[in-house]
C-alpha cells in the first residue's frame, strides 16, 4: 500500500542520523514478571476480498481499499464493511498520496482520507464525500490523527531551505487550519519530527534532535491551539545507541494512552515508558519486545480511542500476543491456542479487544474464501 520512493528513504535515512555499529544487549533482569493466557480460537470469519487492505476497523464497521487497476498501483477503491449485515458497499475511488503514515481515520460515521493532495471527508452511510483540505505542495508525506474536534496533519516539507516538519489543527468540519508547531533540518542539524499521536485535545510529537556532536530525543506534547505544555526528554541509550554514523534503527510510530507512551521502531521492536510527574521512565518490558534485531513485534493500531489496551502483535505465529494494560503499566502474554494454518500472519487493526488479521497462506480457506479473522482477545 506505501510507496516508497526514494523521497521516503531520505526521511528514513533522516531520522537514523544518530547511530550505527551497535548490538542489541538485553538489559539485566529487564522482563516483568507478566501473566499468561491462553484463548480458544474461537475466531470470526470475515468475508472480504482477498486483497483488501485494511484502513480502519471501529465496532461494525471495517473500511478496506483494493487497487482499481493493474496499470496504477496508485489508483485505489473504498468500501465498506459492516460486520452485522456481511453487507459491502462501494463509497469512491482515491489515490494513493507519494508518501504517508497514517492514510485515514474513522471519526463515528465520518471517514477523513488522504486522497492524493487532497483530504476528503466521507458519510460511510450514505458515500457523500467532500474535500476538506489540501495538502502543501511541497509535501513529500503526510499522515492523519484525531483529535477531540480536529483533524491533525503531520507533513514534510521539501524545498530548497531542506525539510520543513510542519503539524497543522484542521477543525472539524469546517476545515479551518492552523498551525500548531513546525520544525527544520538541514545539512545535518535541525529537528526531526518523525510521528505524532493524539490523545483527547492534545498532540505528542516525537522528535530527534540532531546536531553535529549529539542526537537527543524528546517527545513534546501541545494543546490544539499550539501551545506548548511540556517537554520530555527520552534516554535512548539502551535501544538506539549514540555513534557517529547511521543508526539501525529508528522510531516510525507512536501510541499514548493515559501515562503510557509506546515506541515502536522500523525494525519491529518496541520501548515503552511511563510517565511519572514531569519525567518519563522507561518501563521494564520483555526482552522479547526489543532484543532482537530486527525484531518481531508490531503494535497494533487500537481505533478505539478510549480503550485502554494496546496490543503488540507478532511476526510469527509460534510467539505470543503482548498486552498493554496503560491503566497499572501490566502487561500479560495471550497464546492463541489454534490459528488457521499459514505460514504467517498479518495483523491489521483493533477495536476495544478484536483484533483483526489475516493469514498470508492457509490450507484450510478456499481460494475462493477470504482468509480474514476477528480474534477477540479479552
Amino acid at each position: 500500500m506505501k510507496r516508497y520512493s526514494s523521497r521516503f528513504f531520505f526521511f528514513i535515512l533522516l531520522i537514523l542520523l544518530c547511530s550505527c555499529n551497535y548490538s542489541i544487549q538485553p538489559s539485566i533482569d529487564n522482563s516483568p514478571t507478566t501473566s499468561s493466557s491462553s484463548a480458544d480460537s474461537s475466531l470470526l470469519p470475515i468475508t472480504l476480498p482477498s486483497n483488501a487492505y485494511i484502513l480502519n476497523f471501529c465496532d461494525d464497521d471495517i473500511l478496506f481499499c483494493q487497487q482499481t487497476n493493474d496499470e496504477d498501483s496508485m489508483s485505489q477503491t473504498l468500501y465498506h464493511y459492516r460486520i452485522s449485515t456481511k453487507k459491502t458497499t462501494q463509497l469512491c475511488e482515491f489515490s494513493l498520496p507519494n508518501m504517508c503514515g497514517e492514510l485515514s481515520v474513522l471519526n463515528k460515521n465520518t471517514l477523513y482520507l488522504l486522497d492524493g493532495n487532497n483530504i476528503l471527508m466521507i458519510d460511510i452511510s450514505s458515500g457523500a464525500s467532500s474535500i476538506l483540505a489540501q495538502l502543501d505542495s511541497k509535501s513529500c508525506y503526510s499522515s492523519i490523527a484525531l483529535s477531540t474536534n480536529n483533524l491533525i496533519l503531520h507533513s514534510i516539507l521539501e524545498n530548497s531551505e531542506g525539510l520543513t516538519y510542519l503539524i497543522e489543527a484542521i477543525h472539524l468540519p469546517d476545515g479551518a487550519r492552523h498551525t500548531i508547531t513546525r520544525s527544520h533540518y538541514k545539512d545535518g542539524i535541525g529537528t526531526a519530527i518523525s510521528c505524532i499521536t493524539t490523545e483527547n485535545d492534545d498532540i505528542y510529537t516525537y522528535e530527534v534532535i540532531i546536531s553535529p556532536l549529539s542526537t537527543k530525543y524528546q517527545i513534546v506534547s501541545y494543546n490544539v491551539d499550539g501551545t506548548c505544555i511540556a517537554h520530555y526528554s527520552l534516554d535512548m541509550t539502551d535501544f538506539i545507541p549514540e555513534t557517529n554514523t547511521i543508526a539501525q534503527d529508528s522510531v516510525v510510530s507512536i501510541q499514548k494512552r493515559n501515562n503510557c507512551y509506546i515506541l515502536s521502531t522500523i525494525n519491529s521492536r518496541a520501548k515503552i515508558f511511563a510517565q511519572n510527574s514531569n519525567i518519563l521512565q522507561s518501563l521494564s518490558i520483555p526482552n522479547a519486545l526489543f532484543c532482537d534485531f530486527p525484531g518481531n513485534y508490531h503494535t497494533l493500531p487500537q481505533d478505539d480511542s478510549s480503550f485502554p489496551y494496546i496490543y503488540l502483535t507478532p511476526n510469527s505465529n509460534d510467539l505470543p500476543i503482548f498486552c498493554v494494560n496503560t491503566n497499572d503499566l501490566s502487561i500479560s502474554e495471550i497464546h492463541i491456542s489454534r490459528l488457521p494454518s499459514a505460514n504467517s500472519t498479518t495483523w491489521y487493526r483493533s477495536t476495544k479487544s478484536s483484533l483483526l488479521f489475516q493469514p498470508t497462506s492457509s490450507e484450510e480457506i478456499n481460494d475462493n474464501d477470504s482468509p480474514f479473522f476477528i480474534f477477540d482477545a479479552s
